[in-house]
């Protein structure tokens, strides 16, 4: 059932990504502990999307710190060549220093974000992110 598990996880992680951009932040952290909750510890990508998850809710209170922290530990997780999800991390990590203030050390990120989507041939997440 580990199957189930990562799926209800990751479709959990990526509801609490759009429910914190929409604003909705009961809801979104109620699928954020639901994606944490079900994610396996073998799978790299639950665990990751979970950690960025809390990480948006975080940012939504505006706890930068342990928000930065939960999506640093994300980063950590996923391997080198697990190129647009270490690149969408980086984007929300980005996101985090920018809501608090951190600008110089966001821009560095979010260049790592794009120089990986680039060479994933992601052009379009790229672009976006320039």
């Amino acid at each position: 059932m580990v199957g189930d598990r990562e799926q209800a996880s990751l479709i959990a992680a990526e509801l609490s990504l759009l429910l914190s951009r929409r604003g909705a932040s009961d809801e979104a952290a109620s699928a954020a502990t639901l994606a944490a909750d079900q994610a396996p510890a073998e799978s790299v990508t639950a665990q990751a999307l979970a950690g960025a998850a809390r990480a948006r809710v975080l940012l939504g209170s505006r706890d930068h710190r342990v928000a930065e922290r939960f999506a640093r530990e994300a980063i950590k997780l996923v391997p080198d060549d697990m190129l647009n999800l270490r690149a969408s991390l980086l984007v929300g990590l980005a996101e985090i220093l920018l809501a608090a203030g951190r600008h110089d050390e966001a821009q560095p990120v979010r260049a790592e974000a794009v120089r990986l989507y680039e060479r994933k041939r992601n052009l379009v997440a790229a672009q976006s992110f320039r």
